[in-house]
């Protein structure tokens, strides 16, 4: 039989009362909440004696520079100049692009396949003769293959390096156009 009573009642188990949230209790110790003020010295921070007379925040940046070992004297602009720059002999690569590698020209197809055995170079004379290319037009390619994730580069002194990621590696060996190697 349908139910008679009013469609909105909430419904309670027999011998149960309604308690608001607002009126529990909390159970177990209560815990008074201690006010910190964040720009008070403190005696347990570890410190560099010129540190001591400054704020808690600035004695922590203070820390936080003297562990990167930022060097003194140099400006924002210094230190980001000096990220963008590549460490020589430092191995670079992008994420791989599988679109790129699947639409390769046949010049850049030669690239990657000289490419998985040797390093090669824009300067590369033997490479340039069977693409019958010049410089510029092979470090176009290069570059290209770079930006793709297909080639990573290594610099040594003023020549680029290029050398087969191990990702396009393993993408040609999942779709069976090259053999693995362990």
């Amino acid at each position: 039989e349908p139910y008679q009573g009013k469609q909105n009642e909430l419904w309670l188990a027999e011998g149960s009362e309604l308690v608001q949230i607002g009126e529990q209790e909390p159970e177990g110790p209560e815990f008074e909440e201690e006010y910190v003020d964040p720009f008070e010295e403190t005696p347990d921070i570890e410190s560099h004696d010129d540190i001591r007379n400054e704020t808690k925040v600035e004695g922590i940046l203070s820390q936080l520079m003297a562990a990167l070992q930022v060097p003194e004297g140099l400006g924002l602009a210094d230190l980001l100049a000096a990220m963008r720059r590549p460490v020589i002999g430092q191995r670079e690569s992008n994420a791989l692009d599988i679109h790129t590698l699947r639409n390769l020209s046949k010049g850049e197809a030669v690239i990657v396949e000289v490419s998985s055995d040797r390093e090669v170079s824009p300067s590369d004379a033997r490479l340039q003769d069977r693409l019958n290319i010049r410089r510029p037009r092979m470090s176009q390619m290069c570059n290209r293959l770079f930006r793709a994730g297909i080639l990573s580069v290594q610099q040594r002194g003023r020549t680029r390096h290029f050398k087969l990621t191990n990702d396009a590696r393993a993408q040609l060996v999942a779709w069976g156009m090259m053999e693995g190697s362990l």
